[in-house]
């Protein structure tokens, strides 16, 4: 099925939508990026996952920096929500009324922005974390954690998430892992969900590899090129 666009929205020619995608009414999507200074990159792209549902008032914008602007598959982008130049964000992400991405913020699959909650520039919120209403992320969030405040900490296990997407084996493990986050470098287990687990967290812990703000609290051992996988996600020179 196309894309089902609202006839009040407005789509630039460096917007590629997936199939099945709906974009409601006044949004806009490929706009110049919002960063002083910085027109939009001369090849960029601002790529949309299939089955991605965009409400009304939604800004995605051009990239400015690097050639891309990515939205993941099955996203759910409420009203007035705003993705900014330069993001890339995972499959399944929900962003909330308003909740605001600033430039190259990176989202992993999964995750969810609550209302007015909003991200700082640079910033990583990882798979399956959930950020509260009104909370202005100006570090990273780990994977797997329910995080809100003034300034924004988490505070527990994202355990309802988990179970609605069947990891409910992983939660001794993760427990495990944020429980040694806060006590300094962690030596990794054996167990199988450990060594399902090490790549997320080594990719959280690398700061992306792009000189972010994630802290290498793994022993200083971690692979500092390690990236965001976005399945599906091919970027085209």
């Amino acid at each position: 099925m196309s894309a089902r666009i609202h006839p009040t929205a407005i789509i630039e020619p460096c917007v590629q939508l997936g199939e099945d995608v709906e974009v409601g009414a006044y949004s806009v999507l490929g706009g110049a990026p919002q960063w002083r200074g910085h027109p939009a990159h001369p090849r960029g792209r601002v790529l949309i996952g299939d089955g991605t549902i965009i409400r009304s008032h939604v800004t995605i914008d051009a990239p400015a920096a690097t050639p891309l602007t990515h939205v993941g598959r099955k996203c759910y982008l409420l009203h007035g929500s705003h993705v900014a130049h330069d993001c890339l964000v995972g499959d399944g992400v929900t962003l909330a009324n308003h909740a605001t991405l600033g430039g190259h913020t990176w989202i992993d699959d999964r995750a969810y922005l609550g209302f007015n909650a909003s991200t700082h520039p640079y910033t990583t919120i990882g798979g399956y974390a959930m950020i509260g209403c009104g909370t202005p992320c100006t570090h990273d969030v780990p994977p797997f954690v329910v995080a809100y405040g003034s300034p924004c900490r988490w505070r527990k296990l994202n355990v309802v998430g988990l179970r609605r997407a069947r990891f409910e084996w992983l939660e001794p493990a993760i427990r495990d892992i944020l429980h040694r986050w806060n006590r300094g470098p962690i030596a990794y287990g054996s167990s199988v969900a450990w060594t399902y687990l090490t790549p997320v967290f080594q990719w959280y812990a690398a700061g992306r590899g792009r000189g972010g703000r994630g802290e290498a609290r793994f022993g200083g051992n971690v692979n500092s090129d390690l990236s965001l996988q976005i399945p599906g996600l091919e970027v085209k020179p």
